[in-house]
């Protein structure tokens, strides 16, 4: 309210009512999360999740991952105030992200830039070893199969021989390996060494079988002619 007066006492009053209005402000973004780790092995999903809130709605939430957008998922009311999460499978190394949030008046907040890193360190997985365990002289054949998330770099077979040297060669294969040899009579053990392409080593149990000659049965049978007596 205004008041004012002349010389002569003449008042007068003025009053007027008016409203103060709050700043826009743009959606607050918090409790940033990367599961299952910051740092995650290769070949597992990732999912990146926040909670957005805005007092007058949320219009789109996105995660800037590595120079690109993905619009994030939410689980909100009716105001768009929630959770929001991405789902995905990243490549080795490290990746940065912000999240970037709208409310429906265009008002822009963007986190802080946060980092997290795939990693390999798990080496190759060896399964369904398949040998003979007693054979006889010749070819012999050992198969196996050996599975990596980032890829299998080489697979070998090392094979202990009866006079204390041994056999150490790449298996052929993709998935499934096979190697084969010539092997002459004694006992054997051998092994599966195998890395993947980040250098992650595994090795077998160790297998042992015997190359043998298998006797076999060698008989004649001659019968003795039958007699015959001739009556009268």
């Amino acid at each position: 309210m205004v008041t004012a007066s002349d010389p002569s006492n003449n008042v007068n009053t003025s009053e007027t009512n008016f409203t103060v209005i709050a700043p826009p402000m743009p959606p607050e973004i918090w409790n940033v999360s990367v599961s299952p780790s910051w740092e995650t092995e290769y070949g597992e999903m990732v999912n990146v999740s926040c909670h957005v809130e805005d007092n007058v709605g949320v219009a789109t939430v996105l995660l800037e991952l590595d120079s690109s957008n993905y619009e994030m998922n939410g689980e909100t009311d009716e105001k768009g105030n929630g959770v929001y999460y991405y789902s995905f499978m990243p490549s080795l190394g490290n990746h940065s992200f912000v999240i970037n949030a709208t409310d429906v008046n265009g008002n822009l907040n963007l986190s802080t830039e946060y980092t997290f890193t795939v990693v390999d360190t798990i080496p190759p997985l060896i399964s369904d070893v398949s040998y003979e365990p007693l054979s006889s002289p010749g070819n012999y054949t050992i198969s196996f199969n050996v599975w990596d998330a980032y890829g299998v770099g080489d697979a070998r077979v090392n094979i202990s021989l009866p006079n204390g040297s041994y056999i150490n060669e790449s298996a052929e294969g993709n998935g499934t390996y096979y190697f084969t040899t010539s092997l002459v009579s004694g006992k054997y053990s051998f092994k599966i060494w195998t890395c993947d392409l980040n250098g992650n080593v595994n090795v077998s149990n160790s297998f042992n079988f015997t190359i043998t000659i298998f006797p076999s049965a060698q008989f004649s049978f001659h019968p003795t002619p039958k007699q015959y007596v001739m009556i009268f």
